[in-house]
């Protein structure tokens, strides 16, 4: 007896979801012929994710005189998954303030939705449930006048792998990969103690690729 049905159209998702995560990480920040600079950074994590998909309406299956049907029983799905990131930026202080600079980084992420729901076919994909993204740029920074100037330009490139959810739940996680490329430029000024003036420009494309893939079946 589903009571979404008084507003017409019973519920097509009900879950709850659990995960832990937790990690460890450093850093290092060292100088080099005092005016070159390189940090570098690695970190692990690792989680553990429970999901419950309870007994709803599949508006997938059936047929065009019986469209839909209600799942039988209730699935859970529980996994672990863990992944890496680490990070190398580089930068060379120059005249007049102009410090260029270059970032490499590749991180791990959970591939929770924007309501922290992790489906079973994400868990239960050989890809797991942790994600990763990798970001290039870019750039130079100025610091003038005393430090009342500040600029920054960067050209960078982000890409980002996700595992989702499919509309029908009897098929195996969605694979997706976002390319992410642009330039961004930011000033900030304070000519005088009691005055602050500060500006930003973006420019960006995103381009998405989507690859529906069954649940075993590794992007990596």
């Amino acid at each position: 007896d589903d009571a979404s049905l008084a507003t017409g159209y019973p519920y097509t998702n009900i879950n709850t979801t659990q995960f832990t995560e937790a990690g460890a990480g450093l850093m290092f920040d060292m100088d080099f012929w005092q005016n070159t600079n390189l940090v570098v950074g690695a970190r692990w994590d690792t989680s553990d994710a429970r999901n419950t998909d309870y007994a709803a309406f599949n508006f997938t299956t059936g047929t065009s005189a019986n469209p839909g049907r209600f799942a039988a029983d209730n699935v859970t799905a529980s996994g672990n998954d863990s992944g890496e990131s680490y990070s190398v930026s580089l930068s060379h202080k120059l005249p007049y303030g102009l410090r260029p600079y270059a970032t490499y980084a590749r991180s791990s992420i959970t591939l929770a939705g924007s309501s922290q729901q992790i489906g079973n076919a994400t868990i239960l994909s050989d890809t797991g449930h942790i994600g990763e993204a990798e970001l290039k740029e870019a750039g130079i920074k100025s610091s003038m006048f005393n430090d009342r100037l500040f600029m920054a330009v960067a050209y960078y490139e982000q890409s980002r792998f996700d595992v989702t959810e499919p509309d029908d739940p009897s098929f195996g996680a969605e694979v997706s990969r976002t390319i992410t490329e642009g330039w961004e430029f930011e000033f900030k000024y304070a000519p005088m103690k009691n005055l602050f003036i500060g500006g930003y420009a973006t420019y960006k494309e995103a381009r998405y690729v989507d690859l529906p893939v069954s649940a075993n079946i590794n992007i990596d």
